[in-house]
Parts: C-alpha cells; structure tokens; sequence
C-alpha cells in the first residue's frame, strides 16, 4: 500500500513536471506575439538556450524522466522531451528519429533567439 502510494505521488510529481515543461515550450513557441510575455518570454528563451548549450540537455526533462522511473521502473523514458512523447502519443516508429527532433529542436531555439533579439532592439 505504502509503495502504490509513493508510487502515485512521483506519477502526479512527474505530471506537474511535464505540465510546467509544456507551459515553457509553448511560451517559446508563441510568447514573442506578445509583448506584455517579452520579460518572461525573453527569460525562457535565454535559460532554455543556456541550459542546452552548457549542460547539454534539459534539467526538466531529467527531472520528469526521474520522477517517472521512481513511479514506474519499467517507465520508458527517452532522452528527449519530444521522443518521449511522440512514443507516448505512438507515433510511428522511425518515421522521425531523434537526431531529427533534437535538430528540429535547436532551430526553433535559434529563431526564438533571433526573435527575441528582434524584438529587444526594438527598446534600444
């Protein structure tokens, strides 16, 4: 019982995680539209390229990843946030693999970053 409780509380942890995760990747998506988003937008954009680039990977990810495994050790979860959920969502296997969605990614990341700097200079 203790287990199956322990167990429920890393899922809804993981949840929260995930949750949180989405909200940021829509805000990088869609934040720079508008400009009342430009701080936390701009602060999204900047810790998401810094986390990326000098850790090599999404702390939130790992997170969610952990939380998950501690719920489920059977948990399959990838090293990504999109291959994650694309095997959640069954996406077909191989149809995009995750080199592709890593490349995928890291230009969405860049245009952000080219927005974002856009946008600032608008301020100068």
């Amino acid at each position: 019982m203790q287990k199956e409780k322990s167990s429920l509380v890393y899922h809804l942890l993981a949840d929260v995680v995930f949750a949180c995760h989405l909200i940021i990747v829509w805000l990088i998506l869609l934040g720079w539209l508008s400009g009342q988003l430009l701080p936390v937008y701009s602060a999204a954009v900047i810790v998401t390229f810094l986390s990326e680039y000098l850790l090599g990977y999404c702390p939130l990810t790992r997170l969610e990843c952990a939380l998950r495994r501690m719920a489920d050790s059977e948990s399959v979860c990838g090293n990504g946030y999109l291959s994650y959920y694309a095997y959640r969502l069954k996406v077909t296997p191989g149809l995009v693999s995750d080199a592709q969605m890593e490349v995928a990614a890291r230009v969405v990341l860049v245009v952000s970053l080219l927005v974002l700097a856009y946008r600032l200079s608008a301020f100068l």
